[in-house]
């Protein structure tokens, strides 16, 4: 099994982040401090008894798209061993770019990384498209076969250090056969693409690119535009993100690291 919500390697990579706990109901408040930078923060309603006025917190500083790249490398590392961390975003926030930046700057630290888009591993047509070519709830929860990402990805690692990085391929509508490639003992795998919260994946870190309904119409391409309400809906329902980026504006994002101990 691997470590969940690392909170507290997670608050040594951000100065200034607090914790942030619960559903994602909230109201902002949003300032400029006396240095000009502007800040925003969510107030979150608690979610059990237990919560503390800490845990209903939610800062989201600034930061730039490198040194964004540059924190989820950080948290993908910390820790022996192989490392498991879900990069979740609809496809307009475009997951896979951060991913292969991440990968790229993990490896230039020396450490083993390789990312498996969600796209290699979708059901094949006959499942996917059961339902229609544009229903948003197959979307949602027929396309993407996570429990083959768990057992050939995940699971593959753990028992034969070993794993499978494309299963299907969607255009051919039929197997990649991929010769799984051996796993380095310091193996770091970020999965990617959307609708990965919330899927039971038995991961590390998750890191949300979270776009709001708007943002996503502006990026979606009309083709896709079905798929709007079903990633809408999944947020709403999803659990929260280790690290939660505001991707409204990817040239501009906006953090926030928070600290649920696993």
């Amino acid at each position: 099994m691997h470590l969940r919500h690392e909170s507290e390697q997670l608050f040594e990579i951000l100065s200034g982040g607090s914790a942030g706990f619960g559903e994602q109901h909230a109201l902002m408040h949003t300032w400029t401090t006396s240095d000009g930078v502007r800040r925003s923060t969510r107030l979150v309603r608690p979610t059990d008894e237990h919560d503390t006025m800490a845990d209903v917190m939610a800062n989201y500083d600034p930061i730039t798209p490198e040194r964004l790249v540059e924190v989820c490398a950080d948290v993908a590392e910390r820790g022996a061993g192989t490392r498991f961390v879900a990069v979740d975003g609809a496809d307009a926030a475009r997951p896979v770019d951060l991913a292969d930046q991440v990968a790229a700057r993990l490896a230039a630290r020396g450490r083993a990384a390789s990312v498996v888009a969600m796209a290699d591993f979708l059901r094949p047509a006959s499942l996917r498209l059961e339902y229609g070519h544009t229903d948003a709830e197959s979307y949602r929860t027929l396309w993407f076969d996570h429990d083959a990402v768990q057992r050939e990805v995940i699971d593959a690692i753990d028992e034969r250090n070993s794993w499978l990085p494309r299963l299907w391929d969607a255009d051919r509508d039929r197997s990649f056969r991929d010769r799984p490639p051996p796993a380095p003992a310091d193996q770091v795998i970020l999965l990617a693409g959307p609708l990965l919260l919330g899927s039971g994946l038995d991961v590390d870190v998750t890191v949300a690119l979270v776009m709001s309904a708007g943002a996503l119409r502006r990026h979606t391409p009309p083709a896709a535009a079905w798929t709007i309400a079903a990633l809408v809906a999944a947020a709403e329902d999803a659990p929260a993100a280790d690290i939660e980026v505001r991707y409204d504006h990817p040239d501009r994002p906006a953090l926030c690291i928070r600290g649920r101990a696993g």
